[in-house]
């Protein structure tokens, strides 16, 4: 994956002064955790409302309107999280289209906003700071972010740092999470379809999350990935991730 372009301070718009101390943290050891909250009690058993989820769907607060394009398969935990809910809600059905629609997530290294906000929150302010300058309008937009060097980077009003780049005829306002800021994780793709279908594989028919052979068979099954070795805690750090999971759980 090329690397991410610098972060030059001519490139930043603020909303507001953030503290960008904090530290990069992996996202391994708490990826189950920031995908799906308390889906689980120690048992195992669901803690949703499997009758009436909220579907992930136009014009809901899981998707960015125009002119966003923002990929919230990579990018949004708590959108995750909601789909994860829809296909244990739709039963083994659902994770059928459940991996399917992963299949957008790829197989790179990639940034998962963990914050508050959510994408259509994330769009609003994001085109609000647009609008104020002026830059919305598809020829003015392209000749800012050209001008930036392909990129701009916005900071949001809860730190998190988002990079502009070029879109599509209808989104030309692409976004997506900058490396290490505020509010994101750093994760690979392999994990994080491992995790989101395993949640998703318990929630409909029950199990240990931290059983090998379940995970095995999730990843087989529904990814097309290789098993795991003996230790869940070496190989991505899967076993580390739905260790935490259960930790909070039991909290």
């Amino acid at each position: 994956m090329p690397a991410a372009p610098p972060q030059e301070h001519t490139n930043y718009t603020h909303f507001a002064k953030v503290d960008l101390e904090g530290q990069a943290v992996s996202l391994v050891p708490r990826l189950l955790e920031l995908v799906a909250g308390s889906l689980f009690d120690r048992r195992g058993v669901p803690l949703i409302n499997l009758k009436k989820p909220s579907p992930v769907d136009s014009g809901s607060p899981w998707d960015a309107p125009e002119p966003v394009l923002l990929n919230t398969w990579k990018h949004h935990a708590a959108t995750l999280r909601q789909r994860i809910q829809e296909a244990i809600a739709a039963g083994p059905a659902g994770l059928d289209e459940l991996a399917r629609r992963m299949v957008v997530v790829g197989t790179e290294l990639m940034d998962l906003y963990v914050g508050r906000l959510s994408p259509a929150e994330i769009a609003a302010q994001v085109l609000a700071a647009l609008q104020a300058d002026n830059r919305l309008a598809p020829g003015a937009y392209r000749a800012w972010v050209e001008e930036g060097g392909g990129y701009r980077i916005l900071t949001l009003e809860d730190g998190s740092r988002w990079v502009l780049r070029l879109g599509e005829t209808n989104r030309h306002v692409h976004i997506h999470p900058g490396r290490w800021s505020p509010q994101t994780r750093r994760v690979r793709a392999n994990v994080l379809k491992t995790a989101v279908m395993v949640l998703a594989y318990v929630g409909v028919h029950g199990g240990d999350p931290m059983d090998l052979a379940l995970v095995n068979h999730v990843r087989q099954q529904y990814l097309g990935l290789a098993p795991l070795g003996k230790d869940l805690a070496g190989d991505q750090g899967i076993g580390a991730v739905i260790d935490a999971l259960q930790s909070t759980s039991d909290n």
